[in-house]
């Protein structure tokens, strides 16, 4: 195996919908090695639980530093808790490993209380990253330098990190475009209400299919 999925999850979605992404990741992935790290113990690839922390940008970076260091592949990629991912985005292996592979497209739903539901186009994000493991490893270094080991504020990466916690202009960024996007759910438990996009709405999109349909399925 070349490359190790870095699992993280803030444990604040609902469970049967987690399960469901949990799910998909596997079905997905088709037997790449996982690495979950959570701030609850799960039974999901191999497990790292670091205890309620708190939900912010630091201890979601802290998080994913963990889980790559606790890999063993010579590439990652990484997995959200609240995102679905095409077997594409687990197969493709990048050609360097100090490059920030960032795949697309990337739709984003908004399942909150009196959202439409709609796909929208979002603007590429770290969180759809395939990368060589030590050059992530080094980049999340440099951005966690001198800052807490964990912060319970949820609002800290407003004065920690310039972007909002990003790992923007660090390293070399390679866009991937692939038939088949990401889909991620914006929850009114993810950590972020608010999130960019493209106004214009989609109702379908390849392979995820209809949106109501999607929603149906995970919630």
């Amino acid at each position: 195996m070349h490359k190790t999925i870095i699992y993280y999850t803030h444990n604040k979605e609902f469970q049967s919908f987690e399960q469901k992404i949990q799910e998909t990741i596997l079905y997905e992935s088709k037997g790449l090695p996982i690495i979950s790290v959570s701030q609850k113990p799960i039974n999901f690839g191999q497990n790292i639980c670091v205890g309620e922390q708190g939900t912010n940008s630091l201890n979601t970076w802290r998080q994913v530093l963990i889980g790559c260091e606790a890999a063993k592949t010579e590439f990652v990629c990484l997995a959200e808790s609240d995102s679905l991912h095409h077997s594409s985005y687990y197969s493709f292996l990048p050609e360097k490993d100090d490059i920030f592979y960032v795949t697309e497209p990337f739709y984003i739903i908004f399942t909150q209380k009196g959202k439409t539901h709609r796909y929208y186009k979002k603007p590429i994000s770290d969180n759809n990253l395939i990368i060589g493991r030590e050059c992530l490893i080094d980049s999340l270094k440099i951005l966690l330098k001198n800052l807490p080991e964990w912060q319970k504020e949820s609002d800290y990466e407003k004065n920690a990190f310039p972007d909002g916690g990003s790992l923007r202009g660090n390293k070399v960024r390679t866009l991937v475009s692939q038939k088949i996007g990401t889909v991620t759910f914006k929850t009114d438990q993810n950590m972020h209400r608010k999130s960019s996009f493209h106004r214009r709405g989609f109702n379908n999109v390849p392979y995820w299919g209809y949106y109501m349909d999607l929603y149906k399925r995970y919630f």
